[in-house]
């Protein structure tokens, strides 16, 4: 019975709230504890957040990593914008990474406080979509 809880488990989405935000340079740098966005959701291609120049041309890098595990224990994510480098950050959020001229800011509040907005459950990148997708908010 615990293998079809587990399986079930594992192919419904994650609810839980997101507790902390990185970007890195490659997937291959994502810290323990998170995971990276690393595919597009409308094209399922590449989502780095950059595209860099390298030995054969143009590379993409800089990623998002998403952890519901690591951050301030109490703490929730309940507001993600991205601003211009030379904009300043909303009130109440703060700048938790920059990829180029963007830099990506985050809200945080207390677990037990009613939260002024849902938590934030999920990140995707999307690389054509100028809409957000259904049950998903544009961030910028």
């Amino acid at each position: 019975m615990s293998k079809v809880l587990t399986a079930l488990g594992g192919a419904l989405p994650d609810e839980r709230p997101l507790l902390s935000i990185q970007i890195v340079e490659s997937v291959a740098k994502c810290p323990a504890g998170y995971f990276p966005v690393n595919r597009t959701y409308d094209e399922d291609s590449d989502a780095g957040l950059l595209k860099q120049n390298g030995l054969f041309g143009k590379k993409p890098s800089h990623y998002i990593c998403l952890s519901k595990s690591e951050g301030v224990p109490g703490y929730v994510m309940d507001g993600l914008v991205v601003v211009g480098e030379r904009e300043a950050a909303p009130p109440g959020y703060s700048v938790c990474g920059r990829a180029g001229k963007r830099r990506i800011c985050t809200r945080v509040s207390r677990l037990a406080a009613a939260p002024s907005a849902p938590p934030v459950t999920d990140v995707i990148v999307c690389s054509k979509m100028r809409q957000a997708p259904q049950g998903f908010i544009l961030a910028g």
